[in-house]
């Protein structure tokens, strides 16, 4: 099994979990696997415009990539979260779309600046899960 894989497997166990009984059931180890490969899976499917249009916290997930040493893109994230209006969370889905519509180029380049570092991402997720017997023991399950 590649890291690819090995990663991806743990993910979807955890999106069982978090499934069955939410984002509050992970433990901080599962979380930062969970945050940062949803992250870069959204990423590469549709950009910020679809990461904010899933309503995903840009803090969790910046600290989870923080935590496995990927500041830059930690950095992309808060810098996406901080180009929001103020009102865009508070607005209906039909204004915050316009919103993220007018903030696309600036999103998408750092949306590409996260993706360049998508291999060092796999790469640090495997070793973060090898090193943790619980979430290794979700390889084989």
């Amino acid at each position: 099994m590649n890291s690819f894989e090995l990663v991806n497997r743990v993910c979807a166990k955890l999106d069982e979990k978090v499934e069955k009984a939410g984002m509050a059931s992970l433990t901080p180890e599962e979380r930062i696997v969970w945050f940062v490969w949803s992250a870069l899976g959204i990423l590469g499917n549709g950009s910020f415009q679809y990461f904010f249009e899933n309503d995903l916290d840009p803090e969790a997930t910046a600290c989870c990539f923080q935590e496995i040493g990927l500041s830059n893109a930690a950095e992309c994230f808060r810098l996406a979260d901080s180009l929001l209006p103020a009102e865009y969370s508070k607005a209906e889905w039909k204004r915050q779309l316009e919103m993220l519509q007018q903030l696309e180029v600036s999103l998408d380049t750092l949306a590409r600046a996260v993706l360049s570092e998508e291999k060092q991402a796999e790469a640090r997720l495997e070793q973060h899960i090898l090193a943790r017997p619980k979430l290794k023991s979700l390889i084989t399950e």
